[in-house]
């Protein structure tokens, strides 16, 4: 194919050009020969499709020709600056990621950052930020505010071409040692900002003019030289009023609000807003996908929810923000993505927002969670075979085991198991009820939304001298048990009931000690009957043989059991069978042999 260099600049959009520009800036940029600019060109294009560790190698001429530009003409550099933009893309992507622009209206009110249309004498466009409160700043909106200078590059390596940039950052209205104080809590994320925008997109800084009447520049310039490298920090001005920066850019070109001849900063940022959101529903971002958080639980299942049931779990999880959940969504599918060593990658954003949930809003325990359960899987795979359901109702002739459909006033799902009279445990059923678990577990993740579990153990009419010998004979296969449901799937367990009127019932709380944290351990209550159980779980969810006021236990049971035989739960189950780990490509120091204290590659990550 022929490349095709730039011949005119656009004059129909946003920017705004000198009539001379392309000719300025490559010959600023060492680039006005324009046959050695194409050969420049093919060079860099032919270079990239023999990477193959890059994952998109399609970019356009003009893309290709405004990176050699921002390289100031040199192939090498030019080399450099791509694979960074790539690999800052890889191991930050939540700064990245797919953002309809409507998320960051209420930033606004606190900040606002534009380009200008018009170029200075030079060429040179110039970018405005004002920051209007200093009390509303907090790590998330810098962290958006990343995601929007990111968009922003975007939108100027599509349609700019400029010669380098002078940026403004009007201080004015707020209190710059407040501002400082900020800066310096935040400083990483700071340093992540202009590391993206000067090694990624190449920013060239021609100028850094800082408006502010306040008495301590001294410490805005010292602040500034730890985080710009020398020569910028050279190219810093800050200004007490508005004619000592006409000196540096053309009083013409600025807003009104600067005391410029150009509109209001207001007027520039909605249009510059409207023409970003176009190019973010079109060519840039094509073939991307944007994450949804539930916008609702489900009224028609066999789970019942509080009225604010989302509501309550989120803000207990630290979530109460959709824009984390999304972010927190993405960074987790991104690194999924990435980990050559999984068989299965492709889920829902629902099942990233409830492993998100489980994980109290902590991605990389999140990906801690993910990797134990595939591991698990792998190490175990007798508990996690597809199994008829149905095979299970003999079973519950020994036992019932079911989640209750109603949730407690804290919105915790209630566990509720019952060991029968005259029953014979054997290896065998403890092995059933494992895979019984799995597949309940499996449910409750496809279909809810709890706030942590509560688990009651009804050992009433069981011998428990008979039950604790059993335990002890078979302790390897129960820790497993244990080991899937709170490390593989994450249970957070509010609390644990025990119904059982034996004098026994100290040697079993022991023994429940040694499968269980100290935290856990310590939510451990006995009881002797269930009238003081009810003083933690109310009545009215309970069957009526306990007490309670739902239907009867067979009646529950049968329904549950109903729910988990569906057709749908059968694919679902046979899918998540496939979460397992390809032994092959798995790290080097990946070992299964403790699924519990695994290393895995979410411990070199750094993007949480």
């Amino acid at each position: 194919m022929d490349v095709k260099i730039l011949e005119k600049l656009p004059h129909e959009g946003f920017y705004k050009f000198r009539r001379d520009q392309l000719n300025l800036v490559r010959k600023t940029s060492n680039m006005d020969d324009t046959e050695g600019i194409r050969q420049a060109i093919e060079l860099l294009r032919n270079w990239m499709q023999k990477q193959e560790y890059f994952n998109k190698k399609d970019q356009s001429d003009t893309y290709l020709e405004k990176n050699l530009v921002v390289s100031k003409g040199s192939l090498e550099r030019s080399k450099i600056r791509l694979e960074k933009i790539c690999t800052l893309r890889t191991i930050w992507p939540m700064h990245f990621t797919l953002k309809d622009l409507s998320y960051f209206t209420e930033d606004f009110k606190t900040y606002n950052s534009v380009h200008l249309r018009d170029v200075t004498e030079d060429g040179s466009r110039v970018s405005l930020s004002k920051v209007y409160d200093t009390k509303t700043l907090t790590s998330d909106l810098l962290i958006r505010f990343v995601t929007y200078a990111v968009i922003t590059c975007e939108y100027a390596m599509a349609h700019d071409y400029p010669n380098g940039l002078v940026a403004i950052l009007d201080f004015q209205d707020v209190n710059l040692i407040d501002l400082l104080a900020f800066s310096t809590r935040h400083f990483t994320l700071l340093q992540q900002c202009l590391t993206i925008l000067k090694e990624g997109y190449g920013m060239r800084l021609r100028g850094l003019h800082v408006l502010t009447t306040s008495k301590a520049t001294d410490a805005l310039v010292t602040f500034a030289k730890q985080l710009l490298p020398k020569k910028l920090a050279d190219r810093l001005h800050v200004h007490r009023d508005m004619d000592t920066l006409y000196n540096f850019v053309p009083k013409e070109i600025l807003p009104s609000d600067l005391g410029g001849d150009a509109p209001r900063l207001s007027e520039l940022h909605g249009k510059n807003q409207t023409d970003k959101l176009a190019l973010h529903k079109g060519v840039f971002y094509s073939g991307t996908m944007e994450i949804k958080a539930i916008e609702q639980l489900p009224t028609d299942g066999y789970f019942k929810f509080n009225q604010d049931q989302l509501k309550i779990v989120r803000k207990t999880c630290n979530m109460e923000d959709p824009g984390r959940i999304k972010q927190g969504a993405e960074i987790l599918r991104d690194w999924l993505q990435k980990q050559e060593y999984f068989n299965k990658k492709d889920y829902s954003d629902a099942f990233f927002e409830k492993m998100l949930v489980t994980n109290k809003g902590s991605v990389e325990r999140a990906k801690s969670r993910y990797e134990k359960q595939c591991t698990l899987k792998t190490i175990w795979p007798q508990y996690f075979i597809p199994t008829d359901l149905n095979s299970f109702r003999n079973d519950f002739e020994l036992f019932q085991s079911l989640l209750l459909p109603d949730v407690t006033e804290e919105c915790c799902r209630v566990s509720l198991s019952i060991i029968n009279d005259n029953v014979t445990l054997t290896a065998d059923l403890l092995i059933r009820f494992t895979k019984f678990i799995v597949s309940i577990c499996e449910y409750a993740i496809a279909h809810d939304y709890p706030n942590g579990f509560v688990i009651i153990l009804d050992h009433r009419l069981i011998n428990l001298l008979e039950l604790l010998a059993f335990v002890t004979r078979h302790f390897t296969l129960l820790q497993h048990s244990f080991t899937i449901m709170l490390e593989g799937y994450g249970m957070r367990v509010k609390a644990i009931h025990v119904i059982t009127p034996s004098k026994a019932a100290d040697t079993l709380v022991t023994l429940l000690k040694q499968l269980l944290t100290a935290k856990m351990a310590s939510r451990i209550h006995l009881h002797k009957d269930v009238e003081t159980l009810f003083a933690h779980v109310p009545k009215k969810i309970f069957p009526a043989e306990l007490g309670g006021e739902s239907p009867p236990l067979i009646e529950m049971q049968e329904n549950f059991l109903q729910a988990l035989c569906t057709k749908e739960h059968e694919e679902w189950m046979k899918e998540a069978q496939g979460a397992t780990i390809n032994e092959s490509k798995k790290p080097q120091d990946y070992y299964n042999n403790d699924a519990i204290g695994m290393p895995g590659s979410f411990r070199s990550l750094s993007v949480d």
